[in-house]
């Protein structure tokens, strides 16, 4: 698999997009205004700066931090739904430190948005329906760094290729 490495916009982070039939990789002259255009044509706002807390964390994070989610979340677990995205947000690319509290936010190939925050062990999941692609990006004031790949269907375990040295971070 090649990683391919892009600068944020506005300074923040390192992104990465994997480029193994899982994302398709954005124009990085889009990257200074990108604002998570869902492909429909429409102006998309401007990335946000979400403060801590804004929106409720799902409290620990349960388990297995890093790990691909849908290895085990991919199916109904019980009274469980199947998640639809899954991933752990770190405070650096190393994945030194989980990062709690960031939101994720995930507009899909209809133009909905879904958001979600990461729990304490930077874990953050979703089981809200998706429409793949899907265009993301992460944000907890003062950062917020957008993906430069549109993620398919196959990539919504996003640990499987933000794996070790390559984890999703803010800032």
């Amino acid at each position: 698999m090649r990683i391919a490495f892009l600068l944020s916009c506005l300074g923040f982070g390192l992104l990465l997009g994997c480029d193994d039939g899982v994302l398709t990789p954005l124009d990085q002259a889009d990257a200074p205004n990108l604002a998570v255009d869902a492909g429909d044509g429409i102006d998309a706002a401007p990335l946000v700066c979400d403060p801590p807390g804004a929106l409720p964390a799902p409290g620990d994070g349960h388990h297995n931090p890093g790990q691909p989610c849908m290895a085990c979340h991919g199916t109904p677990q019980g009274s469980v739904a199947a998640f639809t995205v899954a991933g752990t947000v770190y405070t650096d690319l190393a994945g030194s430190a989980p990062m709690a509290q960031a939101t994720v936010h995930l507009v899909d190939g209809s133009g909905r948005e879904v958001t979600v925050v990461s729990a304490i062990n930077g874990n953050f999941w979703s089981t809200a329906p998706v429409t793949y692609p899907v265009r993301t990006f992460a944000s907890r004031c003062p950062d917020a760094a957008p993906m430069l790949a549109e993620v398919a269907a196959s990539g919504a375990s996003c640990n499987t290729c933000h794996g070790g040295g390559n984890r999703i971070h803010l800032p």
